[in-house]
């Protein structure tokens, strides 16, 4: 089942990624912590959110700027079920390590 939000919830959450450096950190190091500490849970609460723990693992956040410009997209992926496509909050990932090339 996909991790969703409450409309309210993601507001908090894409405004908390946009703005507030220490919740950024945190969610870069611990995603499911982040979440669980700030009281920003999916529908199905605390059990969603880690079921859904390594689907949500970033290795380098989006910039603020960036994550403040697809704020719609984002809120709109979170409220609506996410399913098999996570936004893509993670900058960290490189085409190369996306892509298996074949010799």
């Amino acid at each position: 089942m996909a991790m969703k939000f409450e409309p309210v919830v993601a507001r908090k959450l894409v405004e908390l990624l946009c703005s507030d450096d220490g919740f950024r950190e945190n969610f870069c190091a611990d995603p499911s912590s982040a979440l669980i500490d700030s009281g920003l849970l999916p529908i199905g609460g605390v059990d969603s959110v880690r079921a859904h723990h390594r689907c949500i693992m970033v290795s380098e956040l989006a910039s603020k700027a960036d994550i403040l410009a697809a704020q719609c997209e984002i809120d709109r992926m979170l409220t609506h079920g996410i399913g098999q496509i996570t936004p893509a909050l993670d900058a960290g990932l490189s085409l190369a390590r996306r892509v298996k090339l074949v010799a």
